[in-house]
C-alpha cells in the first residue's frame, strides 16, 4: 500500500459508511431519503453546539438588523440543507441523467447564456462559493453536455475523495487538484475547457483580505491570478434549491473581463489581483444575501485576521 493509501480506523469507517449510504440511496425513494436528511439535519442543530455556535456568531454579525429568533431559524435551516445535500449527493452517485437533469432548473435563457460564455477563448473560469447544492452546478453543467475542469482540494480521506470524486465526474468533469492544479487549470482554459473554482473559505494568513459582510475576509485569488495569467472571463455563479419542488436554480451574475495581464508582477499586478478577489467576493456574498439560509454557516470564513488584528469567528 502506498504512502497516500496509508488511513486510520476512522477513514476506513468513514469510506465504508459513505458506500452504504450510496446503496441506501440508490434504493429508498427520494421522499424518503429527503425527510431522512432534514431528520439528520435538526439533529445536527440540537447537538453540534461547537458548529451551531459558529453559525450563530456568523449570521447574527453578517445579518445584524435581524432579530436572534431569526439567526436562529437560518442556522436550522442551514443545518437542514446540509443534510438534505448530504442525502442528495448520494443519491446523484448512481441517479440517471435524465433524473440529475430534472433537479437542474436553469432557465433557457440562462442555458443560452451558458452554451455561449463556455464557447469563448480562452475559456471562462466559473465562480462560486458553498451556497445551495454547490455540486449540482457541475453535475448539471456536464449532464447537460458541458465540458468543464474542477480545482479542488483533495479530501484527507483517500478512499472517500476517490469515491466522492468518482460521482463528481460521471459526465465527464476533469478533476483538477494536488500540486499542479493551477497548472492544469490554465492548460485547460487555452485549450477551451471551462474551469470552476470554489473560492468562499477561509485562506488562512496568506490569502487575499478583502470584504464580505463589511468585515475583510482572508480569500484565495486563485481565480484572479490564472484569469490574468490567461485572459480568461470570471464568471459568478450561485445556485440554490427551490422548496418544495427540490429543484435547483441558477443566479448568474456579474462576469469580470480583466484580459491578459502583460506587465510585471508589480503592485499594480497585486492591486489588480486584489480587485478582481473583491470583485467576486462580492458577488458570493449578493447570493448569500438572496438565501442566507443555504450558505455553509458551519465554518469559520473570518479566522484569519489581517497583520496587526485578533482572530475572529
Amino acid at each position: 500500500m502506498s504512502a497516500r493509501r496509508r488511513v486510520g480506523p476512522f477513514s476506513i469507517v468513514g469510506y465504508w459508511v459513505a458506500l452504504g449510504l450510496r446503496e441506501v440511496a440508490r434504493i429508498l425513494p427520494w421522499p424518503v431519503l429527503r425527510a431522512f436528511g432534514v431528520l439528520v439535519g435538526r439533529l445536527g442543530y440540537l447537538l453540534d453546539g461547537r458548529h451551531r455556535r459558529i453559525a450563530l456568531d456568523g449570521i447574527s454579525r453578517c445579518f445584524p438588523e435581524k432579530t436572534p429568533a431569526e439567526h436562529r431559524r437560518i442556522a436550522r435551516v442551514c443545518y437542514r440543507h446540509v443534510g438534505v445535500s448530504v442525502m442528495e449527493f448520494a443519491r446523484l452517485a448512481t441517479a440517471s441523467r435524465e433524473e440529475i437533469l430534472r433537479r437542474w432548473g436553469p432557465t433557457p435563457e440562462q442555458s443560452r447564456r451558458l452554451d455561449e460564455l463556455a464557447a469563448e477563448r480562452p475559456a471562462p473560469i466559473f465562480l462560486a462559493g458553498h451556497i445551495g447544492f454547490w455540486e449540482m452546478c457541475a453535475l448539471g453543467f456536464t449532464a447537460h453536455g458541458g465540458r468543464l475542469g474542477s480545482v479542488v482540494r483533495p479530501l484527507d480521506n483517500p478512499w472517500l475523495n476517490d469515491l466522492v470524486s468518482s460521482v463528481r465526474s460521471r459526465f465527464g468533469l476533469r478533476i483538477l487538484g494536488g500540486g499542479g492544479a493551477l497548472l492544469a487549470a490554465m492548460h485547460s482554459l487555452k485549450e477551451g475547457v471551462p474551469v470552476s473554482f470554489l473560492l468562499d473559505q477561509n485562506a488562512g494568513p496568506d490569502g487575499t483580505f478583502v470584504p464580505l459582510f463589511g468585515r475583510l475576509a482572508s480569500t484565495r485569488p486563485t481565480a484572479a491570478q490564472v484569469a490574468l495569467a490567461t485572459g480568461s472571463a470570471i464568471v459568478c455563479v450561485a445556485t440554490w434549491r427551490e422548496e418544495p419542488s427540490g429543484v435547483h436554480r441558477l443566479r448568474i451574475g456579474n462576469v469580470l473581463r480583466p484580459g491578459k495581464w502583460r506587465g510585471p508582477k508589480d503592485q499594480r499586478y497585486e492591486a489588480e489581483v486584489r480587485r478582481l478577489t473583491a470583485g467576486y467576493t462580492a458577488e458570493i456574498e449578493a447570493a448569500v444575501r438572496e438565501h442566507p439560509e443555504q450558505w455553509l454557516w458551519l465554518h469559520r470564513r473570518w479566522k484569519a485576521r489581517p497583520p496587526g488584528e485578533a482572530h475572529g469567528s
